[in-house]
């Protein structure tokens, strides 16, 4: 239940991020595209061509500029779902082996696909299983051979 919350905060931190650096872009994209336009506006004597020809460059702008916000938001919000998916699969074996790795038990090691992130961590964590494993076997090699020469000592 709590890995679950933990992955769960995870991607929402991840759209919350990309959704809001969407917005912020889409925000100052806005004011630099509509503060020049409504500051000429303001300018202009009001009633005249010039004014009105303001006014419908603000207007088609406008119109323009929310359908490219709302895509901009919706790719966003993808690419962090996607950066997800490919962060959280190798998380969650770490977390399987690391749980075996506490209940005594040394695992196999760990793969994960070409594409997703944390390669460099997948291999040390491969070089400390190996590790563990070669002194395991050594430890194992060890008693046996004290068991050995026990045995032989007693006869």
């Amino acid at each position: 239940m709590d890995e679950r919350r933990g992955l769960g905060s995870f991607r929402h931190h991840l759209i919350l991020t990309s959704g809001l650096s969407a917005c912020v872009f889409a925000a100052l994209v806005g004011a630099s595209i509509f503060l020049p336009l409504a500051q000429a506006l303001d300018r202009a004597e009001p009633g005249s061509t010039y004014a009105a020809a303001i006014a419908d460059q603000f207007l088609e702008m406008h119109r323009s500029f929310w359908p490219v916000v709302a895509g901009a938001l919706i790719a966003s919000v993808g690419s962090g779902l996607l950066l997800y998916q490919r962060m959280v699969g190798p998380l969650v074996r770490f977390r399987q082996i690391y749980r075996q790795l506490a209940a005594g038990r040394i695992p196999g090691d760990l793969s994960i696909r070409h594409h997703d992130y944390l390669t460099q961590e997948t291999a040390a964590l491969n070089e400390l299983l190996g590790a563990l494993r070669a002194r395991s076997e050594a430890r194992e090699l060890g008693a046996t051979r004290c068991g050995v020469l026990v045995d032989e000592l007693e006869a």
